[in-house]
This record gives structure tokens, C-alpha cells and sequence, in this order.
């Protein structure tokens, strides 16, 4: 996507760079990068005004597709729908179409129904769904972090964390509090889909936090009868 914006004339100095190569007795060659690079810290938001400006730019050709772009896009992740499969696959052509007048060209697609996705060259497809049969379930796919399972059209959560104590995953062990930080922080609900649960482990971590024990000292007895029932339930957030 960067490597897609060209910068102005006036400011590719600011990208200028020199290389000399393996060999050291060689005079020094001056380049310039002409286009957004990898590692400015301008070139994430730069890259989204380009692609909010060209969906404004287009959006009397392609109205609803470049309404999904300027409210359903976060980065370079497009997510949208559909009331119809006919219209679903209208609408990945038309933001396919959209994205490439600024030079994008967007892939990955995936979607809950099998007919869109056959009608869908295999490049275009993500990367579970190349191979597409009639048996063959839909994949699991990350959404902005997310696991979506397009089978079914819902998010889920996976509970096996392999950076946290397998003891600690099985309340087999009194934790600490670093250990405790891990787990409740290990799940990932940006949107607050499972908040009900987590806030639980959350507040059970602050009464932890009150008692002003050290990182790696065990919690008090009390607490982790609380914290008990509370990993134990944990996995119930996956089903």
C-alpha cells in the first residue's frame, strides 16, 4: 500500500539515502525514495487520506462501495455487507474497481457464503480459501485481530494461550500477580464482545493489586478461590 503513494517532488529529498554497496572503495551513490516508505511514521496516516480521498473522488460512480471504504475500513482491512450474495458480489467488484484507480490492488477477500467466494478468481481469495469445494467448510479468518469464522459468520476466541503457564491456564497454581496480568491481558476483545466475562479476571487482578504484594509474590488464599472459578470458566468464552 505505502509503496503504491508517490510523494511530491518537493519532498523526496527528505527520503534521500546513500549506498555504496559490498565494495567499500567505490564512491558513495545518492538515491531517493519516491514513494511513501516502510518505517516513516507519516506514512500509515498518508496512506489513509489517499485512500479516503480517492473513495471521495469516486463515490458518485461507486456509491456504496466507497461508503463501506470511508466507514468500514480500518487500514488496509475491508469489512462490509450484504443483503444478497448478487449484491455481496457487486460489491467486491465495485471496491476492487475503486482501489485500483489509486493503484491498489486489494486481495484476502473472504466471505460467509461459498457462491461469492467461487465467483472470486482463486488469487483473490484468502489464503484458506484458494481450494474451494463443495465439502469443504468455510475458513477461520482474522478481522483487525479478530477471528472470524465465516462458516458461521461469527467472531470467536481461541483460549489457548502458549505465552502463559499451562499451570496458570488449569488454576493448578497459586498465581502472582505478573502471572495474573498475563492471562487477563492475553485476551483480545477490542470490541468488547466478551467485556461481560474478562471484567471479572479484571477486577479480581485490581483486589490483587490493593493487597500491594510484590509481581511475583503468590496472591492470598481468598483471592484465588475468586481467580479459580474465574480460569475455569475462561474456556467457556470459545465455545
Amino acid at each position: 500500500m505505502f509503496h503504491q503513494v508517490e510523494i511530491i517532488p518537493a519532498d523526496v529529498d527528505s527520503q534521500r539515502l546513500l549506498w555504496r554497496g559490498r565494495d567499500r572503495a567505490q564512491p558513495v551513490e545518492e538515491y531517493v525514495m519516491r514513494v511513501m516508505i516502510f518505517g516513516a511514521s507519516c506514512s500509515p496516516s498518508s496512506a489513509l487520506y489517499v485512500k479516503e480521498l480517492n473513495a471521495e473522488e469516486f463515490k458518485m460512480e461507486f456509491a456504496e462501495a466507497a461508503e463501506g471504504i470511508l466507514k468500514n475500513t480500518y487500514m488496509d482491512d475491508f469489512i462490509h455487507e450484504a443483503p444478497t450474495e448478487k449484491k455481496a458480489g457487486k460489491l467486491i467488484e465495485d471496491a476492487i474497481e475503486l482501489f485500483s484507480r489509486a493503484g491498489f490492488y486489494i486481495c484476502n477477500w473472504a466471505s460467509s457464503s461459498k457462491t461469492v467466494m467461487k465467483s472470486l478468481p482463486p488469487d483473490l481469495r484468502a489464503k484458506n480459501l484458494v481450494e474451494l469445494s463443495e465439502e469443504a467448510e468455510l475458513s477461520t479468518e482474522r478481522v483487525l485481530g479478530l477471528l472470524w469464522d465465516s462458516e458461521n459468520d461469527c467472531f470467536v476466541f481461541k483460549t489457548n494461550y502458549p505465552k502463559v503457564n499451562e499451570e496458570i491456564l488449569k488454576a493448578d497454581k497459586v498465581p502472582t500477580k505478573r502471572e495474573m496480568a498475563s492471562l487477563v491481558m492475553s485476551v483480545y476483545d477490542p470490541l468488547g464482545l466478551v467485556v461481560h466475562f474478562t471484567i471479572k479476571g479484571r477486577i479480581i487482578f485490581q483486589e490483587a493489586w490493593a493487597t500491594k504484594s510484590d509481581w511475583d509474590e503468590e496472591i492470598p488464599a481468598e483471592l484465588f478461590k475468586q481467580w479459580k472459578w474465574w480460569v475455569l470458566e475462561l474456556p467457556q468464552i470459545s465455545l
